[in-house]
């Protein structure tokens, strides 16, 4: 039996006197693997930032285990990919936040673990390029390599697919579905097709969050209009 990670207990968030998610509760496993769909301004990537810390909880809390750490890919808009680094850099960035490290000094090690990532996800060949330079997929599989940089025991994702053609967001899921044999995973997405790869449970979210087991038999449209209310 898989170990829990964290859980959500009793969680409501209020913002701008409104509530956003009201008496959610769920656990995450070591290795499951949660699609989240709803709603625009359903809450899902208020959830998300919850369970970050981004966003504090009204009531109720986030039970977080012991040393938890999170790698997260946020929505592709918010990214300046205009910013003059190139993908090692971009990846090699986030060992600033690695443990027990006295001095922003990127080591042999770090630099190693970047090189081998990048030849994992077939990104050694851009290693000098800048992001501007890559396309959207290629910028998407720089961004979950950074997140990932620092072995995450949960990956959160929102929209990871939005923007990006038929097989670059299949490329994506294929991605995800080896990834979760090391890590959880909770993505956010509108992409109903999600239901056809490894996602193991669907998280429906419109204030309130209902859970159901993936049998790639669900109807999604059916899940969202059912909720619609909360």
């Amino acid at each position: 039996m898989d170990k829990i990670i964290f859980s959500v207990n009793n969680v409501s968030v209020f913002l701008n006197n409104s509530c956003v998610l009201e008496d959610v509760n769920f656990t995450v496993d070591q290795f499951d693997y949660i699609g989240m769909i709803g709603p625009n301004g359903g809450g899902k990537t208020t959830l998300i930032k919850a369970i970050l810390g981004d966003t504090p909880v009204s009531k109720g809390n986030i039970d977080l285990g012991r040393g938890v750490r999170f790698g997260y890919v946020p929505q592709f808009s918010t990214y300046n990919k205009s910013f003059p680094m190139t993908v090692f850099e971009t990846v090699l960035s986030a060992r600033i936040n690695v443990p027990l490290k006295s001095f922003h000094r990127y080591t042999s090690e770090d630099k190693e673990a970047v090189s081998e990532l990048l030849v994992r996800l077939q990104l050694m060949s851009f290693r000098d390029m800048q992001l501007k330079e890559l396309s959207g997929g290629q910028q998407q599989k720089v961004f979950i390599a950074r997140a990932i940089i620092n072995k995450p025991a949960v990956l959160l994702l929102d929209e990871p697919t939005s923007g990006l053609d038929v097989d670059t967001t299949k490329e994506i899921y294929r991605l995800m579905g080896e990834l979760n044999k090391e890590m959880a995973i909770i993505m956010v997405s509108h992409d109903f097709s999600m239901i056809n790869y490894d996602i193991k449970k669907i998280a429906c979210v419109n204030r309130k969050v209902h859970i159901h087991a993936n049998t790639k038999g669900l109807d999604l449209v059916h899940l969202t209009s059912l909720y619609a209310g909360g």
